[in-house]
């Protein structure tokens, strides 16, 4: 298995509990399972969660990286071929949440309000460029996307923050 399938599957078990911790904190969550529990192959599906009795999906971002104030807005997963990432890859999801693991925070934002803010801040010039490596991880392209305040995006879309109390797990 090549080091990008083996980062999908390390995100697997972060993405399955903020499932579970969203089912306890907020009820329009309660009926969303993980992909892999509702036997969703990952290739065929529109996100990392789905709700089949409403029919919505989520995109679930796992971040295991220390605190910057800033969130990164995938653009591009492969900038050279120009495949969409974030908010353009999953627009059919209803929710974009990040997933703070060393935090314990959650939060959870309207698919394409955030993209549509993104857009925004783009052509504002109000977010700045950030590009990572990949050829690392043993595939050599790079993935391209926007780095965005929380503080200001917190301001320009609705989003819901939930801090796990770690006393209750």
């Amino acid at each position: 298995m090549d080091k990008y399938h083996e980062d999908i599957d390390k995100a697997r078990p972060f993405e399955k509990k903020c499932v579970e911790e969203l089912k306890k904190f907020h009820g329009k969550f309660s009926g969303f399972s993980h992909i892999d529990d509702l036997k969703i192959n990952w290739q065929s599906a529109y996100g990392d969660a789905y709700d089949p009795s409403r029919r919505e999906w989520m995109e679930i971002k796992a971040d295991n990286y220390k605190p910057t104030g800033n969130l990164f807005i995938e653009r591009y997963s492969n900038l050279q071929d120009k495949i969409d990432g974030g908010p353009w890859q999953y627009s059919k999801c209803k929710y974009y949440v990040y997933y703070f693991v060393n935090q314990d925070r959650i939060i959870i934002m309207n698919t394409l309000k955030l993209k549509n803010y993104v857009e925004k801040a783009i052509q504002e010039k109000s977010c700045r460029e950030s590009t990572i490596s990949r050829a690392k991880t043993g595939r050599d392209w790079e993935t391209f996307g926007y780095l965005v305040k929380e503080e200001v995006l917190s301001k320009n879309i609705p989003w819901k923050e939930i801090l796990i109390d770690k006393e209750t797990q």
